[in-house]
């Protein structure tokens, strides 16, 4: 009950972003407290090297 009272709160704080971003957060957040598990570490190494390859991209055609 405590856990869903503070998500709503959470929520109703970050309610003015993008609804991309909401589930950015909250994912981010979620699970906090338990051990990751070793899919965790792949999807957040797939998640910082595309993020990089993405911003490479970007300032490499702004460079042009």
């Amino acid at each position: 009950m405590v856990g869903w009272v503070f998500e709503n709160n959470c929520t109703k704080m970050i309610s003015n972003k993008s609804s991309v971003e909401i589930v950015i957060i909250k994912g981010t957040f979620s699970g906090l407290g338990e051990k990751p598990k070793p899919q965790f570490y792949v999807a957040l190494l797939i998640m910082v090297v595309s993020t990089f390859l993405m911003v490479k991209d970007t300032v490499s055609s702004d460079n042009k």
